[in-house]
C-alpha cells in the first residue's frame, strides 16, 4: 500500500491520508461530511444510492471509502457507532444495516482526536482481512512509535471488519 505523511510527519497508508488530512488540512475541508440534520437528507440519499450500486455490482464493485465525522458531538457519535441512537433516514446505521443485509462487510476505522471520526473502506471480501490486518499493524506500529502518541489527546485508533 503506498504511503504518505500526515501533519505529524508520521507515515500512514495513502488510503487513510484524506481522512487524516481532513482534520486539519484547509485543502481538504471542502469535502462533504454526512450529517444527521434534515437539510443533509439529499446528501444522505446520494450516499444510499452509491451503496446500493456497490451492492448491485457485488464483488466487482470499485473501492469505496466513506468518511464520517461527528465533530465534538461524542454522545451522538457513540450512539451512531454502537446503534443506540434513533436512526436517521440513510444515516450511519441505516447504511451499515443495508450493507450487512446484502452480506457486504467493510473495514471500519474509528478514532477520536479532539473530534470523532469513522471511515468505512469497502473492498472485495477477499481483501477485507488482509487490509484490516495491515491497517491495524500500521496504525499501531508506525504512527505510535513514530511519535504521534504524545501529540494526540486520544491516540486510540480502532480498525475492525464490520
Amino acid at each position: 500500500m503506498p504511503e504518505g505523511r500526515c501533519w505529524n510527519a508520521c507515515t500512514i497508508p495513502s488510503a487513510l491520508m484524506l481522512a487524516f488530512c481532513c482534520t486539519t488540512c484547509r485543502e481538504h475541508r471542502k469535502a462533504r461530511w454526512m450529517c444527521r440534520q434534515d437539510q443533509d437528507q439529499p446528501e444522505r440519499n446520494r450516499y444510499r444510492r452509491i451503496i446500493e450500486r456497490l451492492i448491485a455490482r457485488g464483488q466487482e464493485s470499485p473501492l469505496l471509502m466513506l468518511f464520517w465525522t461527528w465533530g465534538r458531538a461524542f454522545p451522538i457519535a457513540n450512539g451512531d457507532l454502537d446503534g443506540t441512537n434513533t436512526p436517521v433516514a440513510n444515516g450511519y446505521q441505516e447504511l451499515r444495516d443495508l450493507l450487512h443485509q446484502a452480506n457486504r462487510h467493510f473495514v471500519r476505522v474509528t478514532w477520536r482526536w479532539g473530534l470523532q471520526f469513522a471511515m468505512w473502506v469497502l473492498v472485495p471480501e477477499s481483501h477485507l482481512k488482509p487490509l484490516c490486518d495491515a491497517l491495524q499493524r500500521h496504525c499501531r506500529i508506525t504512527c505510535f512509535r513514530g511519535g504521534c502518541e504524545d501529540r494526540l489527546g486520544n491516540p486510540n485508533i480502532k480498525v475492525v471488519v464490520d
